[in-house]
């Protein structure tokens, strides 16, 4: 390993190959290398045993230097090394035969470790030590999952009433409550905002009839599943009504237009139901944890769950003819996301791949079944690898898995595009400038 050691007098860095020994108690220094330091000596007479516990030769002092990395200047150890005349032989021997593989695109520490050289440092078992610890650092770094902060009252609030009112379906659905932080009889009158939003869809429907024919699907087959129901006229003062809206989504693979409930509409008291509604604590891994995660696998697979939010039922206490959990309310995504629930009764961790191909068939086979049995539908498997997909209803596998990325069609996860025939991450720019224009920071 080469190392920076100690600035001479003339402030000159000096590249050394030293060896970490991890049998011995204290660290060695070359004579020849401690007079080209020119370093203060102290006079230290030790005697040295080797292999058998035999006396091989005795100090000649000992010197206190610096080391620093040769890749990064940041990384410095300080230690006291004993002189010897000699430290070895040149390592290694001889030349050793060029490797069939290519480390060019390696930052070795030493870049000709299959070069004869002169050995002028042994590392001891000290210095060995705090490289140990920077190590289990850096291991750490790369497994471990961040830890989950601490709730605050209101999120633990959020938790508690959660676990108190949620309840399974005998088809194995979850029902849950709305988290409410105060009272719903705060809200004002909300018919008649709601209705003026309406009134624009009805305008921007005459204008757009494509539009309306997407919007009029969507809403009929929320109908159909029995996700709303028709409301009483004479509920107009007794009810909250939620403005909705359309929302396009042009990059979607199956559903082109969502149609979205606006829980922030204020009422004629100036609060509005997202206000009255615990958000709950963030449950979302981590990016970095998922993509860490996520390369620790060779055999990755990534799915989708139809109509998230709709499998998961409102109590009809709460359900305000609405009978899901509703986009556009603030405690949605907190309720969807808390199913984890359903992992944690079945005892089954989240995993991402396996090592193998028939690992990840294992895995995906005991997901699905977890998921099924919780009332939701997977689809849009895919993997980097499509024989790991064979046991899946072609109809359920993403379209993705055979399509290229020059035709804009990789699935999107977590903010990226993902390439799973390639399996890379990528990302997307999109630019106002013409082919020919000179690409900036402010185009």
């Amino acid at each position: 390993m080469y190392n920076f050691c100690d600035y001479n007098n003339t402030k000159e860095a000096i590249i050394v190959r030293a060896l970490i020994d991890q049998g011995s108690k204290v660290s060695f220094i070359s004579e020849s290398l401690a007079q080209r330091l020119r370093l203060p000596r102290k006079a230290v007479s030790v005697p040295i045993s080797g292999v058998g516990s035999q006396r091989t030769s005795i100090s000649n002092g000992s010197v206190t230097l610096s080391l620093f990395s040769r890749i990064n200047n940041n990384v410095t150890f300080t230690e006291e090394a004993l002189i010897l005349p000699k430290l070895t032989s040149y390592l290694p021997q001889r030349q050793s035969l060029k490797l069939e593989f290519n480390l060019d695109s390696l930052i070795l520490a030493d870049p000709e470790f299959n070069s004869p050289n002169k050995i002028e440092l042994i590392l001891g078992c000290s210095i060995d030590h705090e490289f140990l610890e920077l190590m289990q650092r850096f291991w750490r770094q790369e497994t471990d999952i961040t830890d989950a902060p601490r709730l605050s009252t209101e999120e633990q609030d959020c938790e508690n009433h959660f676990k108190e009112t949620y309840s399974r379906l005998q088809n194995g659905q979850f029902m849950v409550r709305l988290p409410f932080s105060r009272s719903p009889r705060e809200l004002g009158e909300s018919y008649i905002p709601a209705l003026r939003m309406y009134n624009r869809l009805e305008q921007r429907f005459a204008k757009n009839p494509t539009f309306e024919l997407d919007y009029s699907n969507f809403m009929s087959e929320y109908l159909q599943r029995d996700h709303m129901r028709l409301a009483s006229p004479m509920l107009i003062d007794s009810s909250y009504y939620l403005p909705h809206h359309g929302v396009a989504r042009e990059s979607s693979s199956t559903t082109k237009l969502r149609v979205v409930f606006n829980g922030s509409q204020k009422t004629s008291t100036g609060i509005l139901l997202n206000d009255c509604l615990h958000t709950g604590p963030k449950l979302q891994i981590e990016l970095i944890d998922v993509l860490v995660r996520w390369r620790r696998h060779s055999v990755v697979f990534a799915c989708d769950l139809e109509k998230m939010y709709r499998q998961i039922r409102l109590h009809t206490d709460d359900s305000y003819q609405l009978s899901t959990v509703t986009y556009g309310l603030a405690c949605a995504p907190y309720l969807a996301i808390r199913l984890h629930q359903l992992a944690d009764e079945h005892d089954q961790s989240q995993p991402l791949g396996g090592d193998d191909v028939e690992e990840a068939q294992e895995i995906i086979f005991q997901l699905n079944r977890l998921l099924t049995a919780g009332g939701f539908t997977v689809r849009k498997w895919m993997s980097n690898d499509s024989e790991t997909l064979t046991h899946i209803p072609l109809k359920l596998i993403s379209q993705s898995l055979t399509c290229n990325v020059e035709e804009g069609t990789s699935s999107r996860a977590l903010g990226l595009l993902w390439n799973n025939r390639e399996d890379v991450f990528i990302f997307e720019c999109h630019s106002n400038c013409e082919s020919a224009e000179r690409i900036t920071k402010h185009s």
